[in-house]
């Protein structure tokens, strides 16, 4: 997630220096892509689904007291300007909300 974190920020920071120029931000929005699907690919387990749902991790360039949530994160991202980042983050709710859905039910039965 912390890389997540600090992929977006470089795209951030790339795509506002370099507004017409692909190639210098592209490489960054590659990297975010693949790391969507890695955390998409660690959410079918359930022994770590409700870790990354619930995990925050301090990044070395904020305070110790500034926390990267991971669903602030992929909100911010639901708006970015790569129509394929936006759709991994979705793809991502939908897992995340599968999971609640499924676990729900087997609480119920």
């Amino acid at each position: 997630m912390k890389t997540l974190s600090q992929q977006t920020e470089l795209n951030i920071q790339q795509r506002n220096k370099y507004p017409h120029e692909p190639t210098q931000w592209l490489p960054s929005e590659l990297s975010m892509h693949e790391s969507l699907k890695q955390l998409q690919n660690l959410i079918v387990h359930n022994e770590l689904y409700e870790t990354i749902a619930t995990t925050t991790s301090s990044s070395t360039e904020q305070s110790s007291s500034e926390k990267i949530q991971l669903f602030p994160l992929l909100s911010q991202l639901l708006s970015h300007e790569n129509v394929d980042i936006v759709m991994d983050v979705i793809d991502l709710f939908i897992e995340f909300t599968e999971r609640d859905v499924d676990a729900n039910d087997r609480h119920k039965h």
